[in-house]
């Protein structure tokens, strides 16, 4: 609820992307690191912690890797349900009459926006030039019943 008492409509916010095997093992070494090394700069931790993780052998890589992937799956279905969600969300707004552009989410490019003003203005200058023969008629006919 909002502080005047009406429910959010406002969009859930999606799923975040897992953790590479990389930054798993960082998550796991840098307190051990800052630990033993209490002078390093944060910068030093970070080289030190890539050269260690690029020294480990493949067996504790595989660890990380494996941890990784299940995070991926996980992720990959937590996408999938908010997907659906806003699948159920735009149908409602395409309901009520919002535009494709504001329920997808997407903003036109320039190339796409320019087309757009193009053809707009095409519109305009062939109605334009359908008015100016009708007027000229008029003036025309106006002229000859003086």
């Amino acid at each position: 609820m909002t502080s005047k008492g009406k429910a959010s409509t406002s969009k859930c916010d999606p799923p975040k992307k897992p953790l590479s095997s990389y930054f798993l093992y960082c998550a796991d070494v840098r307190d051990e690191m800052k630990k033993k090394h209490p002078e390093m700069k944060q910068a030093d931790l970070i080289k030190e912690m890539a050269q260690s993780f690029k020294n480990l052998s493949e067996k504790e890589k595989k660890y990380y890797e494996e941890k990784s992937k299940e995070l991926k799956q996980i992720y990959l279905k937590e996408m999938e349900e908010y997907n659906k969600k806003q699948g159920v969300l735009q149908k409602d707004k395409r309901k009520r009459g919002d535009s494709e552009e504001e329920s997808s989410g997407k903003k036109k490019n320039k190339k796409s926006q320019e087309k757009e003003k193009e053809a707009a203005t095409k519109k305009d200058e062939a109605k334009k030039g359908e008015s100016k023969p009708k007027e000229q008629k008029k003036k025309v006919e106006n002229l000859k019943k003086k």
